[in-house]
């Protein structure tokens, strides 16, 4: 079985991804900077839905105004809560939480004096919403939501699809997009299942080398995912202190069956 395992991962090596998972670091040197968002809904118990507006590898973000819609026949707005990207403290100013005049989530916030950089990666905030019926909720970031960097300069923003592969959604939320020689590489990603049966989960991680295009090692990690569940699902290695390689990332059932969840997830070395 693990020789099966071994020429499975090998053969990827030749496959072109039709779906790659990779965030974007947006550099200072940008003309036109760009942040990733992803929208994650998650229900809880007693009929509460929450919201989060996570933003991907973006270590810059100062400021936000940003803005929900909904779907007022399905959805009661309760609150919102801020995140971990620009922390609510001494260090920023919350100017404005809550409906504005068109019933939409409003969250704007902005770090004042000296400041350290925000996370690279993270919740920006969520809304608690109570169900009032069944159906598409209908969230969704405004056109005329904006991020700014600290010298007030607008940062754009981009929803990055979160990838539905049957009753299983899957989204990578580590924010490394590059590894490095003699780091020990780490791949996260989040798993949910909204089907009503429990689905089978395993994160592969397989290093990879370019030149001679040869597989060196993988690393699995397996868990059963309950109806309504959402879980991470890690993989870690040491990465050699010399050569070239390239790290690849995806989501099987089990490693005894190995049907694909996801497309792959490819990281570089350098």
């Amino acid at each position: 079985m693990k020789k099966r395992i071994i020429i499975f991962i090998a053969a990827l090596i030749f496959i072109i991804p039709l779906f790659n998972i990779n965030s974007i670091e947006v550099k200072a040197k940008d003309v036109d900077k760009t942040a990733n968002y992803r929208v994650v809904t998650e229900e809880m118990q007693d009929n509460k839905v929450k919201v989060m507006i996570d933003v991907d590898r973006f270590q810059d973000v100062y400021g936000a105004q940003v803005y929900l819609t909904y779907n007022k026949d399905a959805l009661k707005f309760d609150e919102v809560m801020g995140g971990n990207v620009i922390v609510e403290d001494t260090n920023s100013k919350l100017l404005y939480n809550g409906l504005d005049g068109e019933n939409d989530v409003c969250y704007s916030i902005t770090n004042v004096g000296k400041t350290i950089k925000s996370k690279t990666s993270g919740t920006l905030f969520s809304a608690i919403f109570t169900k009032k019926s069944s159906g598409d909720f209908g969230i969704k970031v405004l056109d005329k939501s904006i991020l700014s960097d600290k010298n007030g300069e607008t940062i754009k923003m981009k929803e990055e699809k979160n990838i539905n592969i049957g009753d299983l959604e899957i989204t990578k939320i580590s924010d490394d997009d590059c590894f490095k020689l003699g780091s020990d590489a780490k791949v996260t990603v989040r798993v949910k299942n909204n089907g009503k049966a429990a689905k089978n989960g395993t994160l592969l991680v397989a290093l990879y080398d370019v030149e001679s295009k040869g597989f060196v090692c993988y690393n699995a990690g397996y868990q059963k995912i309950l109806p309504g569940q959402s879980v991470e699902l890690t993989g870690m290695m040491s990465i050699p202190k010399a050569g070239n390689y390239k790290l690849k990332a995806m989501v099987w059932d089990t490693i005894y069956s190995m049907n694909p969840l996801s497309k792959v997830i490819e990281i570089p070395v350098k």
